[in-house]
């Protein structure tokens, strides 16, 4: 299973970032699961799925700031990987709730809770308290144990590590309260605009990256300019 985060904001991005990253993911087939943080340009546009659907991988889209829940809330929910998710394709999806999903022979805890423009809005606060409150229960029905962790935002306490400047406490605290709770081997976030790891926290910005610790391309060695869409 390999991790992309970006979070790639709508397609002209994807478009770039398949030059530089995607050719080196030819060897994989429907059976590898990239999971991609994206934004809601990119998920409105028709062009999306489309293009996703021709790669050779699966994709796993995680909304990054809280819009795609608006945006896909008539979208096809299926029983998949253990959970609940939105088939927007035969093989791309999006992870319709948090909690604790089986991605091939691994438990991931899908921590989809994060700060945005909306955070001032009510429905969005009750979506992200909802996440936390299914997330919890799922957790605890796997005895509070999983192999790893991706979320949105760090844990409070851990951004600190990664010169985060965290938006939305809140949201953050959850994070401080699965710490607290959960047993994992790794925690992959985004949010933070950097490629940088402390002890098991990973934040994951201009990579792909195998889930076990391989980097197919590293954002060192990238000529990509993403000014435009931070």
């Amino acid at each position: 299973m390999f991790l992309m985060f970006g979070c790639v904001n709508d397609f002209d991005q994807l478009s770039l970032v398949s030059e530089k990253f995607f050719s080196d993911l030819s060897g994989l087939t429907k059976k590898d699961h990239l999971i991609v943080y994206t934004g809601i340009d990119l998920m409105k546009d028709e062009r999306t799925v489309k293009w996703l659907e021709e790669r050779p991988f699966s994709t796993l889209l995680l909304d990054a700031d809280g819009y795609a829940f608006k945006y896909y809330s008539d979208a096809e929910k299926i029983r998949k990987f253990g959970g609940v998710i939105h088939r927007l394709s035969n093989s791309v999806f999006h992870f319709a709730n948090s909690g604790v999903y089986t991605i091939g022979k691994r438990k991931v805890l899908i921590a989809n809770i994060g700060s945005s423009k909306l955070d001032k809005e009510p429905a969005f606060h009750k979506q992200n308290q909802r996440h936390f409150t299914h997330l919890l229960a799922s957790l605890e029905k796997h005895d509070n144990k999983v192999d790893y962790v991706i979320s949105v935002l760090p844990p409070y306490n851990i951004a600190k590590h990664f010169s985060a400047v965290i938006h939305n406490e809140i949201y953050s605290l959850y994070m401080d309260e699965i710490l607290r709770r959960c047993e994992f081997e790794d925690w992959y976030f985004s949010g933070t605009n950097t490629d940088l790891d402390f002890e098991n926290f990973h934040s994951v910005h201009r990579s792909i990256m195998e889930i076990d610790g391989k980097i197919f391309t590293e954002s060192s060695d990238s000529e990509l300019d993403f000014t435009d869409y931070l």
